[in-house]
């Protein structure tokens, strides 16, 4: 009909949507989030003169922080560091609550600073029950003295986990700093999705770091990773998400 103009049919709508479940499609199928093997097999969990012996036969690095010698501790922490930690980040309050009578154990949690399968996610019951044999140690050591979990950030998170679990570590009571308390089933649509993504494409912190250009740790770029042996408190302070 002269004056009339044919529309053409819009296909591009169509074609985004059929190329993002293709892609979701695609990470569903190929990846998965790899978590940190277990240890070698089920042992009484203990602590040697460097390492926490976990009830699956890993061995994680621990720090501790003690009064002087002869001098019998007033109460027990056992302190959990952040996301992207590890246990000396209680370097500065360690050695201060040692010169006033309380006792400080921290440990590397699994994939974590010296604990084995760095950069892997160890999931949540293995965790928890890390720091349920910890507490359990540390009771028997000093019977009749009041036992408190501190958690930072994640720390806190696992602290939680931990007591809410059908079988919690035996504690007087808990210190949560900063804990991360924010589940991803509580986040917005974009953060949730991008930790999905995450989760299935960069299974361990290699990945990232190649992408963020990190030398070696996830901390701030501007600063030195920890090193054993540096005080490692304001790195757990700068960081108010991990």
């Amino acid at each position: 009909m002269a004056g009339s103009t044919r529309r053409r049919p819009q296909h591009g709508g169509r074609t985004a949507a059929g190329a993002l479940l293709a892609l979701a499609a695609f990470l569903a199928g190929a990846c998965a989030p790899r978590l940190a093997p277990p240890g070698p097999g089920p042992t009484a969990p203990s602590l040697t003169a460097d390492h926490l012996v976990a009830a699956d036969g890993l061995e994680l690095p621990f720090r501790a922080w003690l009064p002087a010698d002869g001098v019998r501790p007033k109460a027990v922490i056992v302190a959990l560091h952040g996301i992207n930690d590890y246990s000396n980040a209680f370097e500065e309050p360690g050695r201060y609550w040692a010169g006033r009578g309380i006792a400080t154990y921290a440990y590397d949690q699994r994939g974590f600073g010296a604990a084995p399968h760095r950069g892997l996610w160890a999931g949540t019951p293995a965790l928890t029950a890390d720091l349920t044999a910890a507490a359990r140690v540390l009771r028997a050591r000093y019977p009749g003295i009041p036992l408190y979990l501190l958690g930072q950030s994640m720390g806190g998170a696992v602290v939680l986990a931990a007591m809410a679990g059908a079988d919690p570590p035996p504690a007087a009571g808990v210190i949560l700093a900063a804990p991360a308390v924010w589940a991803r089933s509580t986040m917005p649509l974009l953060p949730r999705i991008s930790l999905w993504i995450g989760a299935h494409t960069l299974p361990s912190k290699s990945g990232l770091q190649k992408i963020l250009g990190c030398n070696g740790w996830l901390g701030p770029p501007n600063l030195p990773p920890p090193h054993p042996g540096v005080p490692n408190w304001p790195f757990a302070l700068s960081r108010a998400s991990g």
